[in-house]
C-alpha cells in the first residue's frame, strides 16, 4: 500500500509565501507582473512577509 500526500485543490490553486510558507491570496495562474507583493527572480510573499523585507532597517539611525 502506498501513502501519496495530495494538496487539496486551495493547496494547488494558491501561492504559498516563499517566507512564512502561509497560503497567499495569489492564485497561481496570475501572471507575475499582475501581482502584489512578489519579487522577481524570488517569488511570491504573503503583505506581512512582504512589509518586513521591504521596511528599511533602523540600524545605524542613531549613529552607532
Amino acid at each position: 500500500m502506498s501513502c501519496s500526500l495530495k494538496k487539496t485543490p486551495a493547496e494547488e490553486t494558491y501561492e504559498e509565501c516563499i517566507s512564512c510558507k502561509e497560503q497567499t491570496a495569489v492564485l497561481k495562474a496570475t501572471p507575475i507582473d499582475e501581482r502584489e507583493y512578489y519579487i522577481r527572480g524570488c517569488g511570491q510573499l504573503c503583505p506581512e512577509c512582504y512589509r518586513k523585507i521591504s521596511k528599511p532597517d533602523n540600524a545605524g539611525k542613531d549613529g552607532k
